[in-house]
């Protein structure tokens, strides 16, 4: 599984990530449905799900996730899982370290 690592955000700022694909895609493949799942990689979050905003939306081989809120000083680990037109499954786990608002 590939990783990527976002820039850190504050709670209050809703950032759209990027989770490219393009790099595992045979030519003619397409993404056909994704899903985003959260985890707790370091500190204490009893609901890591909830700093998803929405559901992910796809654009060629980029799925993007919106993000918001958070507990300052969590990393968190957003896995994306993609499935492919010819029945493949891709996943990118992005990591994500929210702080406390400026």
């Amino acid at each position: 599984m590939s990783r990527l690592i976002f820039d850190s955000r504050p709670t209050t700022e809703k950032r759209t990530e990027r989770f490219n694909f393009l790099s595992m895609l045979q030519p003619g493949v397409t993404i056909s449905s994704a899903t985003v799942a959260v985890i707790v990689e370091s500190g204490d979050d009893a609901n890591p799900q909830n700093i998803r905003s929405g559901s992910p939306s796809i654009s060629g081989s980029i799925v993007f996730q919106k993000f918001y809120g958070g507990v300052p000083g969590v990393v968190y680990a957003a896995t994306c899982t993609a499935n492919t037109s010819d029945s493949q499954i891709l996943q990118l786990t992005g990591y994500m370290a929210v702080v406390s608002d400026a």
